[in-house]
């Protein structure tokens, strides 16, 4: 008798990198997408009152004077920057309150840091409102899954928001791009790599700052990736994998 080999088990960053290529807009429950364009509203509301803070403003003298190829826009200031530069600068003033919208799983802001991300890079593209629609819900989707697996011990010793919404980031900028499996994979590798937000810093002006630096670090990822930069393709694995790293053996699914 011939016996098919058994299927390798797929890791849980290529069923990640799968799942992100593989939505698009039809396949989003209707419910889904209400809620979703509430919060992106949500999002764009706080992010213009954001832009009047003090400390805002000091985001975007910072960002005026690093310059950039006027790619996307930073929004209630009038000029347009890169698109990493113009997701610092926006997901900085979304956060900056401490309004934005927050989700259990990843005990995070998702849309502060995913929404300026894909946004930026949607403005630099000319996408189309579903591409960045897209890209918006399968960050959010990407983002909480992994909280899930490492929460609560990772939000006890980060500020999520900081990392896993660098990963929710890459993963709805990579959408957007329109990145292959592959490609997906590394981008989610390099964003681990940049993924980071210490919890002594809450209650400073560099708080929202991790905001800022996810939406940032989301869009670079996305772009080296594209470029053919390349990371680790099990980035969630193993010893040295984002899930032990930053969470430890004993307290991940």
């Amino acid at each position: 008798m011939n016996r098919k080999k058994p299927r390798e088990a797929i890791g849980i960053t290529s069923q990640f990198a799968e799942f992100v290529s593989e939505l698009n807009f039809e396949r989003i429950p209707p419910e889904v997408i209400s809620l979703a364009k509430m919060n992106i509203q949500d999002c764009i509301g706080v992010m213009l009152d954001g832009s009047t803070h003090p400390n805002s403003k000091r985001i975007v003298s910072f960002v005026k004077s690093i310059g950039g190829n006027p790619h996307a826009s930073v929004l209630g200031s009038g000029f347009k920057t890169s698109s990493p530069m113009a997701a610092l600068a926006n997901g900085y003033m979304a956060h900056v309150t401490d309004w934005d919208d927050t989700i259990t799983s990843m005990r995070a802001h998702p849309t502060a840091t995913i929404f300026p991300a894909v946004l930026a890079l949607g403005e630099m593209l000319n996408a189309s409102g579903k591409k960045i629609f897209e890209g918006y819900v399968v960050g959010v989707e990407i983002g909480s899954k992994i909280g899930r697996g490492i929460n609560p011990e990772h939000s006890k010793r980060w500020h999520a928001t900081g990392t896993l919404g660098c990963l929710g980031a890459a993963v709805g900028a990579a959408k957007v791009l329109g990145l292959n499996t592959d490609e997906i994979k590394s981008a989610l590798g390099i964003a681990a790599s940049e993924a980071a937000g210490l919890r002594k810093n809450k209650g400073t002006s560099t708080k929202p700052f991790h905001v800022g630096n996810a939406a940032k670090g989301g869009v670079v990822a996305a772009l080296l990736a594209k470029e053919g930069i390349q990371s680790n393709p099990n980035i969630f694995e193993g010893q040295f994998g984002f899930c032990n790293v930053y969470c430890g053996e004993k307290f991940y699914d």
